[in-house]
């Protein structure tokens, strides 16, 4: 399952482009029983993706959405301070050598949960959706990870695993 989020602008310092998409993927696996369960929380970082196992992730309730710790419940991500990654943890520096070693600034005032602006959409290949993302392919700019093609490229993605 992948949630993604539209960004108008990605940035830091005075660079950066207009239009961005930035995810996280949670990764079902089936057990021998044939019973699904979480494993991994991926974060897309610059054209990567940085996992974490789901034991690992900072997460939160479902009912009051406050910090419950690690595990399995509904990991939380972060937007990154340039809008160039995603982060399961708050923290970091606000300048741009920080960017590049995965400490760049994050908090947790950019707030959007999936249950916002009338719930998730589902853009698989063929949907009204993911033709209409298609279309406006060319119109991103440099932001070349829509819901569409991500859809398409989901299964190849590598996993960085922080450690």
């Amino acid at each position: 399952m992948v949630y993604s989020l539209y960004l108008a602008r990605s940035y830091f310092g005075g660079g950066g482009h207009r239009h961005d998409f930035e995810y996280v993927e949670v990764v079902w696996n089936k057990d021998a029983n044939g019973s699904w369960s979480r494993s991994w929380f991926l974060m897309s970082t610059r054209g990567k993706h940085r996992g974490l196992s789901r034991d690992r992730a900072e997460s939160v309730s479902g009912s009051d959405r406050t910090t419950v710790g690690r595990g399995p419940a509904h990991p939380r991500a972060y937007v990154g301070w340039g809008s160039h990654a995603m982060f399961n943890s708050k923290g970091g520096l606000k300048d741009i050598v920080s960017q590049l070693y995965w400490r760049e600034y994050r908090s947790d005032t950019y707030s959007s949960w999936a249950t916002e602006s009338g719930g998730p959409v589902e853009v698989a290949d063929g949907s009204e959706p993911a033709a209409r993302f298609d279309a406006a392919a060319g119109h991103f700019g440099k932001a070349d990870s829509d819901p569409a093609r991500l859809g398409r490229e989901l299964c190849s993605h590598r996993i960085d695993v922080d450690a």
